[in-house]
C-alpha cells in the first residue's frame, strides 16, 4: 500500500469526490429529462388527430419516423428514473 502524504486533506478530498459525483448526476438527470420530454412530445404527438392532409397522404410516402412501441410507456419509463 501506498503511504498518504502528511500534507493529505480528507475533508477537501472528500469535496472534491462529492462535487464530481453531484455534476455526474445533473449531467444524467439533465439526460434523463431531456429523454422523458422527447418521449412525452411524441407520446402526446401519437394522441393527436391527424391532419387532413395527413389523412389524404398516399400509401407511397409513409411516415417519416414511425415510433417503436407505446410511447406513452416510453415516457413512462424515463419519467419514472
Amino acid at each position: 500500500m501506498k503511504e498518504i502524504p502528511a500534507d493529505f486533506d480528507v475533508q477537501a478530498y472528500g469535496r472534491g469526490c462529492a462535487l464530481q459525483q453531484c455534476e455526474m448526476l445533473t449531467r444524467l438527470a439533465e439526460i434523463g429529462m431531456q429523454l422523458a420530454e422527447a418521449a412525452g412530445a411524441r407520446a402526446l404527438a401519437a394522441e393527436a388527430p391527424e391532419p387532413q392532409a395527413e389523412a389524404q397522404r398516399t400509401e407511397a410516402q409513409p411516415p417519416v419516423a414511425a415510433p417503436a412501441g407505446d410511447p406513452g410507456l416510453t415516457f413512462t419509463r424515463y419519467a419514472h428514473l
